[in-house]
């Protein structure tokens, strides 16, 4: 594979190394012979925006976010809509955000080698689509989606420079302020804690899923659906942080009803649902193109 064009994008106010990242992997390509652009960011959903104009700016083009798993899900949203569109876009991450999910999970090898040998991978993306009566809405998501206590967690972990101990007590604290919430699933009301729906092994740091079952490219899904027991979510979140969560299933497609409003984390990003809205989670079997 040749690109096109090769577009460094990153955060100038982030407080971690997005810029310097990015500065320094341009470094690298140009001791190779390989020009590329610097090109910041200046507002949210900035990223998702260049990601969908540069990918459909030229034939082969490659498109990195140095930022942490919210800044890539907005290149990958950006990416995905223009593929959609007929474009043929590689997306990479450099880790300069707090967790690093995706890269950790994902990262083989050298990316600078894995550019100039034209080398790129084919993953599964999660999908989130949304349908009200007068709405249709799609999202991607490149490693989870999670509903319930899942998008408080992610806020309070957002803020917090995290390490084994701090992101056990910052998802306990999280859990007691949490309400169980109910939606419906083939007609029955349901409630839960909290459901994710996995392509990755990892959430942040420590808390870990499916360490065996999951793949990045099998065309499916862990759904780990958690009953509204907050005493059952303190042995799940200890369970977690130390030997992994069994899924409760594996799948392509999770189809349910919201009774209200909805909060959901796709990745690191957090929005609402509305009330009465039809959700589809489901997954593009190796549609996402990466240098990771």
């Amino acid at each position: 594979m040749h690109y096109s064009s090769i577009t460094i994008l990153y955060n100038p106010k982030s407080t971690g190394n997005s810029k310097a990242n990015a500065e320094k992997l341009h470094k690298a390509l140009q001791h190779k012979g390989i020009e590329s652009d610097l090109r910041p960011t200046d507002h949210a959903g900035h990223g998702e925006e260049l990601a969908y104009e540069l990918s459909k700016a030229s034939a082969h083009p490659l498109v990195i976010s140095s930022s942490g798993d919210g800044g890539y899900n907005e290149v990958v949203n950006g990416a995905m809509r223009a593929k959609a569109e007929g474009a043929d876009p590689t997306t990479g991450v450099l880790p300069s955000g707090n967790a690093n999910d995706h890269y950790k999970q994902v990262h083989e090898g050298n990316v600078v080698e894995q550019i100039v040998e034209g080398k790129r991978r084919h993953i599964d993306v999660l999908t989130v689509v949304t349908e009200t009566t007068d709405h249709t809405h799609k999202r991607y998501a490149h490693s989870y989606v999670g509903f319930g206590v899942t998008p408080e967690i992610s806020k309070e972990l957002n803020k917090a420079k995290l390490n084994a101990a701090n992101e056990i007590i910052i998802s306990l604290k999280s859990l007691l302020k949490s309400q169980p919430f109910a939606i419906r699933e083939n007609g029955k009301k349901q409630e839960y804690q909290s459901i994710v729906m996995s392509n990755l092994a990892k959430m942040s740091k420590v808390l870990g899923l499916a360490k065996k079952a999951s793949e990045v490219d099998d065309g499916l899904f862990e759904v780990f659906a958690l009953p509204p027991s907050k005493p059952f979510m303190f042995g799940v979140i200890v369970k977690s942080a130390t030997i992994g969560l069994r899924y409760t299933q594996q799948t392509d497609k999770y189809v349910f009803t919201t009774i209200k409003k909805q909060p959901v984390q796709c990745d690191g990003e957090i929005f609402d649902i509305k009330a009465k809205a039809t959700v589809t989670v489901g997954i593009e079997h190796r549609a996402l193109a990466c240098v990771v």
